[in-house]
């Protein structure tokens, strides 16, 4: 676990730079990249997280591969909220609440086609 957190952090702080320097795609394909390579060490919540900083920082008009890449991610979301993994069911109430909300949310990206911003206003 701790290569992921060390990974996750290196990765984050790319990003980071990439977008102080003004180059806000290269900050959003590198949280996808997030999303394609550590997914299995993220939680719903920490998917949902990622997945809205790649989509803030691409632009509206993408080329076909990284519009693949952001549905596929928006896929990925929809499938780990709706089939919580053994043992991540369950929990206190204010868990439980948090699991509906990503699920949700997952399912109105889904229907948005990967927007957040259509996806907000569909939970609106």
């Amino acid at each position: 676990m701790g290569r992921f957190q060390s990974a996750l952090g290196i990765l984050k702080r790319a990003a980071e730079i990439a977008d102080t320097a003004g180059d806000s795609q290269l900050s959003g394909k590198i949280f996808l990249t997030i999303l394609e390579e550590v997914k299995n060490f993220l939680s719903p919540g920490e998917i949902t997280e990622i997945y809205k900083e790649a989509d803030d920082r691409l632009p509206n008009v993408l080329d076909p591969e990284n519009m693949s890449r952001l549905r596929a991610c928006c896929s990925l979301r929809s499938r780990k909220c709706r089939y919580p993994q053994q043992g991540n069911v369950g929990g206190s109430f204010e868990q439980q609440v948090h699991q509906r909300e990503s699920e949700l949310i997952s399912a109105a990206l889904e229907e948005a086609g990967g927007s957040v911003t259509r996806a907000a206003r569909l939970l609106d």
